[in-house]
């Protein structure tokens, strides 16, 4: 019997929390340590840049996640724009030139320090075109692609999604101050990509996607969310089964992340798919999950909720003093969650609006993995997954046990980022307007 095949992707654990790319980020690399990593198959375009715009995503230097999203976004939107063009002019062979200049063009454009790096890697692809058209026809598609390339850094400059742009307004950002009001729970340190939520999206604005309010303070939805996360997220959790804190470590890096290296493995897995339509499914993934962060951070800031650990060390359910003096539900200076919390507001949750995003567009575009889908994190056994589902809920568990979100807000997450995802499949389905 033919063994199961796994695809195995490889992530790496941050244990530090940085809540959607909330932490410290990359360094700015030296440019002579920037390369594709050996052992890409250089006759597949697609994975070979692939491995670039993760090269380059990393060497954006960016502290949070947004930016290097949107940089996945902009440059395989720019791919897929010049593989149709491509595929209009003709011939047809000949869009993997036009491809390739466009990301390239986009990469170097905003991230000069991979130039070495990018240069290299399309040599190497328009070699291969080469191979099977004319040097004229590879050429006209590489120019092609270096249009529509100009075209896409045109249409995005001052999108609002670099890493200074989603910082605008941190040094001046003041608390509402109040009962279930956010506030910065590291002191000192300043709210994270309070301007992310006014960033230009690609597909969906968030005034599209309806954000329902959270559970008010002291009603029985808020009161059984603080009480659970109160005893499950604690860092001393006796309630917190050694299976639950491993997946709160398993979620605690940032989302693009784990999704990113997802689909390369399901990349891997088809090199018989069209040029168009795995180009495709790594833009439409990325232009919705920058988008439903986007509408994320617009909630986040708009609704501006406290996170777990301020409500449980400085008040009670219903944001006052207990009256009851009941000691789990008193005011507790000394709790601490099991992981860091991110300095943003605490609804919704940032990682389940991405992977609830992330769900629908690979359900619509992948359907059902085939094969179970292996990922990889240093230090934690690997997990094996056939349902885009079962990552949406371990995502929701894993910030309830990680203690720095209460359920609801995760949920709520889910179903905004499911919510963005869909609104953007039906954009895109829609026949341009003449």
């Amino acid at each position: 019997m033919r063994p199961t095949r796994v695809l195995t992707v490889a992530v790496a654990l941050l244990l530090v929390l940085t809540g959607c790319g909330g932490g410290p980020g990359p360094q700015e690399p030296d440019p002579e340590q920037v390369a594709v990593p050996a052992g890409v198959d250089a006759d597949d375009p697609v994975l070979g840049w692939f491995e670039v715009t993760a090269v380059a995503a990393d060497a954006l230097g960016s502290p949070v996640q947004s930016p290097r999203s949107a940089l996945w976004a902009t440059a395989w939107s720019a791919g897929e724009a010049a593989v149709d063009a491509v595929g209009t002019a003709g011939p047809e062979a000949a869009a993997p030139a036009g491809f390739a200049q466009a990301v390239h063009d986009v990469l170097v454009d905003r991230v000069p320090v991979v130039a070495e790096a990018a240069d290299a890697q399309l040599a190497a692809t328009l070699d291969a075109v080469a191979e099977v058209v004319t040097t004229a026809e590879r050429d006209r598609a590489a120019a092609l692609g270096a249009r529509v390339a100009d075209g896409v850094l045109a249409r995005r400059a001052g999108d609002g999604l670099s890493a200074a742009e989603v910082a605008v307004g941190a040094d001046s950002f003041v608390p509402r101050g109040g009962p279930g009001a956010w506030v910065p729970t590291d002191p000192g340190t300043a709210p994270s990509q309070p301007a992310l939520g006014r960033a230009r999206p690609f597909l969906v604005t968030p005034g599209r996607v309806a954000v329902p309010a959270p559970p008010a303070l002291g009603s029985p939805a808020y009161r059984a969310d603080l009480a659970e996360v109160r005893a499950l997220g604690a860092a001393d959790s006796p309630t917190r089964t050694a299976a639950q804190t491993e997946t709160a470590l398993f979620w605690a890096d940032d989302s693009l992340s784990a999704w990113t290296q997802v689909l390369r493995g399901l990349l891997a897995a088809r090199p018989e798919q069209p040029l168009e339509q795995r180009v495709h499914l790594v833009a439409v993934l990325h232009q919705v999950t920058t988008d439903a962060q986007i509408a994320c951070f617009a909630a986040k800031y708009d609704v501006q909720r406290w996170r777990p650990v301020t409500a449980i060390r400085e008040a009670a359910p219903d944001g006052t003093a207990d009256p009851d003096g009941d000691p789990a539900t008193m005011p507790d200076a000394t709790w601490e969650p099991l992981l860091t919390t991110p300095s943003h507001p605490e609804f919704p949750s940032a990682h389940t609006v991405y992977a609830g995003a992330a769900e629908v567009v690979l359900d619509a575009l992948v359907g059902a993995p085939s094969e179970p889908v292996r990922i990889r994190v240093d230090g934690l056994p690997p997990r094996d997954y056939t349902d885009w589902t079962d990552l949406v809920e371990e995502n929701v568990e894993a910030r309830v046990a990680s203690g720095i979100h209460y359920r609801t807000s995760d949920e709520a997450g889910a179903a905004l980022g499911r919510a963005v995802a869909r609104a953007a499949l039906s954009v895109l389905a829609r026949p341009a307007r003449g």
